[in-house]
């Protein structure tokens, strides 16, 4: 390959020398730009500058940094951030409550304050599942923060997810109580927060019509349900709440009809709430012996506690498992300490923690009105909460 540059007039002819030379300075002006001569083809040079390295871990390799020299002058940001010869040590860091000398301390302003305890450490958070009882029960009183958490808490384990079918039964051994108002507070819990089914059937002869309380139009009874030739779907309260009213006093459901009126309505509704009541008949008795859970009602003072016993005894005999894993709720109708009802009902029955809830005075649930949830109390829907998320463990 000939050069085709030509020296100007009266220039000495370059040599091969000249030419290497002038190649060598070219490179050291390269390398100083932190450019590798040897990507444009020029030897590297001898003197100015040393040899760069390159990484080959990966694709997109990093350089390092070319051993010091007066002469190479770091362009890349990578290698003018580092210093010279041994890196200096950095300046010991200030803590932030250290004084600097020379400057001038101010008083904290109200500003510097408040925000001074948005950044504190939150403080432990109160709640869990003893917290939520004595809460239920009266023991103690929620902030709004505690309360927002409990509630989340209950509702949490009110939507927790059925592996199958449930059947629910509500009874007592002493009427007017408040069972199926307990039962239609439960209900409309779980047909508010559940994406599935809920439905409450009245089993009591001759009872007044759920539907006439709950604001159902076309009611269905249990005949009519029976009467079925196959799964049923009965309407539903404008809460979203199924309703299926009981039969007439003078045709009380058989035991066998029970069997029957459950299999219409278990494959449309993942929980069945049976309103036993204290009635007598062998419907009532059937949906005790075959229910999955129970929900003993009853009173406060004395009467309330020997009627509790009555009727926990009568569960035993005809449902032990349903026995041992009863939920106690103590209704009371006037003033009263709900704490203390929930002490000598929990000792008269050797409950578990959890097991026994109390519900106070509420004006919309006295003198037979029926159940609505915009009208009763927060410690009411606290209870009715609680009530209904114990249902919905597993079994």
């Amino acid at each position: 390959m000939t050069d085709d540059r030509q020296p100007p007039e009266g220039a000495e002819p370059r040599t091969d020398r000249g030419r290497r030379s002038e190649a060598q300075g070219a490179a050291a002006d390269l390398a100083r730009m932190g450019i590798d001569p040897r990507s444009l083809g020029l030897d590297t040079p001898q003197s100015q500058a040393p040899e760069r390295r390159w990484t080959q871990e990966s694709d997109h390799a990093v350089p390092q940094r070319p051993a010091d020299d007066a002469n190479v002058v770091a362009l890349r940001p990578e290698w003018a951030s580092q210093a010279r010869g041994h890196a200096q040590p950095a300046p010991p860091a200030v803590p932030p409550s250290a004084t600097v000398p020379g400057s001038i301390e101010h008083p904290p302003t109200v500003a510097h304050e408040v925000v001074s305890r948005t950044v504190s450490p939150a403080p432990e958070r109160v709640g869990g599942p003893s917290w939520v009882r004595a809460a239920a029960r009266g023991i103690v009183t929620l902030d709004g923060a505690a309360a927002a958490d409990a509630e989340r808490a209950l509702v949490a384990g009110v939507r927790r997810r059925q592996s199958g079918r449930r059947l629910v039964a509500f009874l007592s051994a002493q009427g007017g109580v408040g069972t199926t108002t307990v039962a239609s507070g439960v209900g409309a819990v779980l047909a508010a927060l559940r994406d599935d089914r809920t439905v409450l059937v009245d089993v009591q002869a001759g009872t007044p019509p759920l539907s006439t309380l709950q604001g159902v139009h076309d009611p269905h009874t249990v005949r009519r349900i029976l009467a079925a030739s196959d799964a049923a779907t009965p309407p539903t309260a404008p809460g979203g709440l199924a309703v299926v009213d009981g039969p007439s006093w003078d045709q009380p459901l058989e035991r066998g009809e029970l069997g029957g009126l459950v299999d219409r309505l278990v494959a449309q509704h993942a929980f069945l709430l049976v309103d036993a009541g204290d009635d007598p008949t062998d419907g009532a008795y059937a949906a005790v012996a075959r229910c999955d859970r129970a929900v003993v009602v009853t009173g406060p003072g004395e009467i309330g506690l020997r009627a509790l016993e009555v009727a926990l005894s009568r569960l035993d005999r005809v449902n032990p498992a349903a026995a041992r894993s009863a939920v106690v709720v103590v209704v009371c109708r006037e003033d009263g300490d709900p704490v203390d009802e929930a002490r000598r009902a929990a000792a008269a029955v050797g409950a578990v923690d959890g097991q026994v809830v109390v519900v106070g005075r509420d004006d919309a649930l006295r003198h037979g009105r029926p159940f609505r949830a915009d009208q009763v109390t927060s410690q009411t829907r606290f209870a009715l909460l609680q009530v209904a998320a114990r249902l919905a463990e597993g079994r």
